[in-house]
């Protein structure tokens, strides 16, 4: 869309742009030839194959400006290039305006492959390295992607670029705002639950105001205003999964991460930092920016309730290793604690935790370790879509998870081998961990979980409740 629109503009299309602000602001009569490469799609099998698709945009636009390509073809990738920019100035007596869409896709397609990324990334930087030396030749130009490349991993040869991703004056640029909703789409959200639009697909934050993501908008206009995970569903995990897998992570507190400036500005295919990579796929997003010292630093958040929803279904599937046939069962977990039924909880608890695989445990000390009991469950109450927070603090502490329903509180502590199982429950009490949401009208469970790592499961469920 934003590609599309910088087209139309330089190619002097004044007539689509009526009723707008630029209608009147732009000089209409200097047109430029535009040339375009989308790369989604484009064969990143090898090197060879990569240049040679590259190859063939190349031609295609040649020949949509009317040149024989038998003319503009020289020996090597990059000067045909260059001399295909520089022929469009001959022929049309204007620079020419450069947009590339999804720069980084040939990287981010083969993330999950051994040596692929580096070759896709060295394949690449010289490519770009060819518009550098056609920068007399162009006009303008714009790249769009999702990775954050370092200049020195991916653009070092292309250094006269600018980057916008976090320049508050572009913010917006890739969404929709809240207000572009209420007065730019007439009657089209008449009847929908603009809150619940707003907790769903708005949030992503640019250093401006927060924006909607404009695929989940359109589709859900297109599907009757129902709610969904549009966009997640078109997303590849293939990577992020592997990532999971092979390393050790805090799952329940990366949306909760703190990443400096230099690591967001940075992205190492052979050193990938989990909350950069959920970041730049768009699955984090920023709350704010603060200065520590010299140095400055974004705490990051989940956007919305869609990418809550998806991305803790992810990492429960990761850390549990069950199919999606199993998350269908989370219904049964989402009664319970609907219903203040403390047994189905118990019932649902155990019953989960049975059935993740004794393999899953086998070679490490998972059991063992009181976060991974506690990340599971974060993980499985958290993709049912209520409001949780892990290690949520109070004067005395933090208690391990609290549930909010809207119509109980849920604060849990978990053990794992302790010495008296029934320390989890006691210690909530004595350390008031419930203590911030009295007064509120709620019941309020304290419910204490204990593991035994011979059994992996719960040995030991205690709960009271304070009305």
């Amino acid at each position: 869309m934003l590609l599309s629109t910088i087209d139309a503009i330089f190619s002097g299309k004044q007539e689509l742009f009526k009723g707008l602000w630029i209608y009147d602001q732009w000089d209409w009569s200097k047109q430029f030839p535009v040339v375009r490469f989308d790369l989604s799609g484009i064969d990143n099998s090898s090197r060879a194959a990569l240049e040679q698709e590259l190859l063939l945009i190349i031609r295609a636009n040649a020949e949509r400006f009317g040149f024989d390509f038998q003319d503009i073809e020289r020996p090597t990738l990059n000067a045909t290039l260059r001399h295909f920019l520089i022929s469009l100035e001959k022929k049309f007596k204007a620079k020419a305006v450069l947009l590339i869409d999804e720069y980084d896709k040939p990287i981010q397609n083969t993330l999950d492959k051994e040596e692929l990324p580096i070759i896709m990334r060295d394949a690449l930087r010289d490519f770009y390295s060819a518009i550098k030396s056609s920068d007399d030749h162009l006009q303008f130009s714009l790249m769009t992607g999702i990775t954050k490349f370092g200049k020195m991993d991916l653009f070092s040869g292309a250094n006269n670029y600018t980057d916008i991703s976090l320049n508050p004056k572009y913010a917006t640029i890739v969404g929709f705002t809240h207000e572009e909703l209420l007065q730019q789409f007439g009657n089209l959200f008449d009847g929908a639950d603009m809150e619940k639009v707003r907790e769903w697909y708005n949030g992503y934050n640019f250093l401006g105001n927060s924006v909607y993501n404009p695929f989940d908008i359109l589709q859900f206009l297109d599907g009757g205003h129902k709610f969904k995970n549009y966009w997640w569903q078109t997303g590849q995990t293939n990577f992020l999964i592997k990532l999971l897998q092979t390393g050790s992570y805090d799952l329940p507190q990366v949306g909760k991460s703190r990443i400096t400036e230099e690591q967001l500005g940075a992205f190492d295919v052979e050193n990938i930092k989990l909350e950069v990579l959920l970041f730049q796929a768009g699955y984090l997003t920023i709350e704010r920016e603060v200065t520590v010292g010299v140095r400055i630093v974004y705490q990051m958040r989940i956007p919305n309730m869609e990418i809550a929803d998806s991305l803790n279904s992810l990492f429960f599937r990761v850390l549990s290793q069950l199919d999606d046939e199993h998350l269908h069962k989370r219904i049964t977990a989402a009664e319970a604690l609907l219903f203040q039924d403390m047994e189905l909880l118990e019932t649902s608890l155990r019953t989960m935790f049975s059935s993740i695989a004794h393999q899953n445990y086998t070679g490490n000390q998972l059991q063992k370790q009181e976060g991974y009991y506690a990340a599971v469950a974060y993980t499985y109450f958290r993709s049912i879509g209520f409001r949780i927070n892990a290690e949520e603090a109070s004067a005395q502490g933090r208690a391990g998870l609290v549930i909010d329903t809207g119509q109980s509180i849920y604060v849990i502590e978990f053990k794992v081998d302790a010495k008296n199982p029934e320390e989890a429950l006691r210690q909530i009490k004595d350390r008031g961990y419930h203590e911030p949401y009295l007064g509120q009208g709620l019941s309020i469970y304290l419910i204490g979980i204990h593991f035994n790592s011979e059994q992996k499961n719960v040995d030991v469920f205690d709960w009271e409740l304070i009305k």
